[in-house]
């Protein structure tokens, strides 16, 4: 008894099993343009989180420099001008240099 002579075999000929796999590759196909179509949709929405991001962080290393200036001139100041408790920097000082000699 030959396999294909038989009539419980399934022939891949049979025109509705063609258009299935016909029509089940349209549908991937369908699929996978539509996936594609989010992924540019989705890279062009990145593109335009990092250009915010960028700048976002640009204006916070402007600030930054800012910041840091002011702190070097009040650092400048602050030297400037004598200390009050300088007796008391001496001990604390005095203090911690005889602690980490005993250990």
């Amino acid at each position: 008894m030959d396999v294909v002579e038989s009539t419980n075999a399934i022939s891949l000929s049979i025109p509705l099993i063609q258009y299935g796999f016909a029509g089940f590759a349209f549908i991937l196909l369908v699929v996978l343009i539509w996936c594609i179509k989010r992924l540019l949709d989705q890279s062009k929405d990145l593109a335009v989180i990092i250009d915010k991001n960028t700048t976002a962080i640009n204006d916070l290393r402007l600030e930054v420099r800012e910041d840091r200036s002011a702190m070097q001139a009040l650092m400048g100041e602050i030297i400037r001008r004598p200390c009050i408790a300088k007796f008391k920097i001496e001990e604390v000082v005095e203090e911690v240099v005889k602690s980490k000699v005993a250990s």
